[in-house]
């Protein structure tokens, strides 16, 4: 269901989007000087095809943050479109993946700046965090920019877990299994604070620590129940 959020208002979700299966759309509108600020948390994708597309209008602006988690043989696609259509409108959007065993995942990053939208500010940036050498993350970051008075970039990385680390946390008594789960939890931190009740983020961590551990469990209720 698309998301409007109307003028000089402000809106937050959370969206918890587990074992989707299919294709998911987000359509989101923030209108004149409204604020949207979201955070998705993938995990267990079976094939997923998850999408969020942010219309941005006169001085609207966006935060999206994203934490992708995947194991097992999972494939899954995920596409962030920020479409700025109204002067001085700011985006932010961050997505974080943390991918283990075979997992892969595509991720489409875009930027889009129409030609009425001068003095638009807008970011993007994709970290992926592989704790496997056979699991795989293509990321393709594009800009669509017409206007000329306009600040726009993104960045990628992608990295493995270092062993330096894990050496270290061993050299302070912490077994191998634990000082992952704190590399991880440590990765997947900065999305994470963004989710302001503190039940519904412990929550959302252990799933995705059970899930990276292989520890396939039944869907736990939706948080707030």
């Amino acid at each position: 269901m698309p998301i409007t959020v109307k003028t000089n208002q402000h809106a937050e979700q959370v969206f918890e989007l587990q074992s989707c299966g299919a294709k998911q759309a987000h359509e989101i509108h923030v209108e004149k000087n409204g604020t949207f600020k979201g955070v998705a948390l993938l995990w267990d994708m079976r094939d997923c095809d998850v999408s969020f597309v942010i219309d941005l209008d006169e001085g609207a602006e966006t935060e999206l943050y994203a934490l992708v988690a995947g194991s097992a043989r999972e494939r899954g696609s995920l596409l962030v479109r920020m479409n700025h259509r109204g002067v001085r409108s700011k985006g932010r959007a961050s997505i974080k993946a943390v991918l283990a065993e075979s997992a892969q995942l595509r991720f489409t990053g875009m930027i889009q700046i129409q030609k009425q939208a001068q003095k638009a500010q807008s970011y993007l940036r994709e970290d992926v965090l592989l704790l496997s050498e056979h699991a795989r993350s293509w990321g393709k970051p594009q800009l669509e920019i017409e206007a000329n008075n306009v600040c726009a970039s993104h960045g990628s990385t992608v990295g493995r877990m270092d062993n330096k680390q894990l050496q270290y946390l061993a050299s302070r008594g912490i077994s191998e299994e634990q000082g992952k789960k704190m590399i991880v939890e440590g990765f997947a931190g900065s999305v994470l604070e963004h989710i302001k009740d503190e039940k519904i983020k412990d929550k959302l961590l252990a799933d995705v620590n059970c899930h990276l551990a292989g520890a396939h469990r039944p869907p736990s209720a939706k948080p707030g129940n």
